[in-house]
């Protein structure tokens, strides 16, 4: 639940001095206004980033239709601009992690999270380098990569040559 992951969040910014960052899932329900009220909420357990992603949770519907997951991004990029520090928005497409491997569509989803101000953009499970290159090239802003899948790593080198800028 949203209580439990702010819970957890609260130890790990309570351990550390370092900034921290949390999966804040599909921002705990299905309108906007969810995704804004985790983003406040996240902020004030001392987090200094989160990611909104565009799935539902819903097996028979994974995936938010394109306006709804736009609106979602927008709700969360303002609220992250609302806090009276810089938080680092990141907008998730879910496609190739829920049975949806459109590249052209992940780019699509991934330049409209960009253009309503997301930080930093991520679409977990892009199968191949030259997705991950294709992805980087289709945006202006930092492209976050998830390392460790099996059979879909790279390495640092490979993954900062194609454009990637977090990990």
């Amino acid at each position: 639940t949203r209580d439990e992951a702010l819970a957890h969040a609260r130890t790990i910014v309570a351990a550390t001095d370092l900034p921290v960052s949390a999966d804040l899932e599909n921002g705990f329900g299905h309108a906007p206004a969810d995704a804004a009220l985790t983003i406040s909420l996240a902020a004030e357990a001392g987090l200094v980033g989160g990611s909104i992603e565009d799935a539902t949770g819903d097996p028979a519907r994974p995936l938010y239709d394109f306006d709804q997951a736009l609106e979602r991004v927008a709700a969360a990029v303002e609220a992250a601009r609302a806090q009276p520090f810089p938080f680092t928005l990141t907008a998730r497409c879910e496609n190739f992690l829920r049975g949806n491997p459109d590249l052209d569509d992940t780019i699509t989803r991934l330049q409209a999270y960009a253009r309503a101000g997301a930080d930093v953009l991520f679409a977990p499970a892009l199968p191949d380098l030259a997705s991950v290159r294709a992805v980087c090239a289709a945006l202006d802003k930092p492209v976050n990569f998830m390392v460790g899948r099996k059979g879909a790593s790279f390495s640092l080198a490979e993954l900062r040559d194609a454009g990637v800028r977090r990990i």
